[in-house]
């Protein structure tokens, strides 16, 4: 496995635990135990986007289907990566 592979891999795992905790955050507001401000300043954080290029999104978008197959989709990976969908969504489609 090569070092990006394994970094993909990070990601994919750190997105997925991190999708658990906001998860976790939404309800511990919807049961009032937190309050609309600290629900905001952990939604602004968990909601960032990052910028990679059409070229870096075909790339990890490769070793995860490598993973798992054709499971997943332009919506998928944009929420995997954290990604503009409509970026995702040139990656998969447009030629080279």
């Amino acid at each position: 496995m090569t070092h990006f592979e394994t970094e993909v891999i990070r990601e994919v795992i750190t997105a997925l635990l991190d999708a658990r905790d906001f998860l976790g955050y939404q309800l511990a507001h919807a049961n009032n135990c937190m309050t609309d401000k600290q629900l905001d300043e952990i939604a602004e954080q968990y909601l960032k986007r990052k910028t990679y290029t059409i070229e870096d999104l075909r790339e990890r978008i490769r070793v995860l289907k490598s993973l798992i197959g054709d499971r997943v989709d332009a919506d998928v990976i944009s929420t995997v990566f954290r990604c503009d969908y409509e970026k995702v969504y040139k990656a998969i489609n447009e030629k080279k």
